[in-house]
Formats: structure tokens, sequence, C-alpha cells
């Protein structure tokens, strides 16, 4: 005797989850695209003060760039601030973040 049983999943059922994960992931990148927006502005208020003129006010950073930019500041952070550690510890977080600088993003 051969025990099978089908999973029947309506339409329904499907689209409410899809929805449901659309609406949680657009939940959990917000504060990406907060600081996306963020520095976009500082970005064309930088260009605005060197007499330079933004190519385009409304086309904001990639995420990409964005989440490069934040790299940098943890970085940074982590390279100036580490004063409780060893010598060797503070010459490698000063190494990564000169190395997140010298990284270029497309």
């Amino acid at each position: 005797m051969k025990n099978t049983s089908t999973i029947v999943v309506s339409n329904n059922e499907t689209s409410a989850t899809v929805n449901m994960i659309q609406v949680i992931l657009r939940f959990l990148t917000m504060p990406i695209q907060w600081l996306q927006r963020y520095y976009t502005q500082c970005i064309n208020e930088a260009k605005r003060e060197n007499g330079e003129q933004p190519t385009n006010e409304q086309q904001p950073i990639s995420i990409k760039k964005t989440l490069h930019l934040l790299h940098i500041q943890v970085a940074f952070l982590f390279a100036a601030f580490a004063t409780t550690t060893s010598l060797m510890l503070h010459l490698v977080l000063v190494g990564w973040f000169i190395a997140v600088l010298l990284y270029k993003v497309e």
C-alpha cells in the first residue's frame, strides 16, 4: 500500500505570503533607503557648494554606493576609536579603513 499525500495551496494563500514577504523586506530595507536619500542630499549639496551643478537631483545614489559609504563610516569608527586594543589590531583596523577608502564602487 502506497502512502501519498498532496498539499494544495490556493493562489490567495500564495499571494498573501508573497505580499507579507514583500512588506517585511520593505520594512527591513527602510533604514538603507533613508541613508540613500540622506547621502544623495549631502552629495548634491557638496556639489552645489563647489560650484558644480548636480547632474540630476532626483536620481539617488545606488544602494551599492550607500552601503559602501556606510562601510567606510564603520571602518573609520573602528580605526579611530579602538583605544583599548593591541597595536597590531589597531594597525589591522587602520589598514581595513584604508582598503575601504581605496575601493572603487561603480
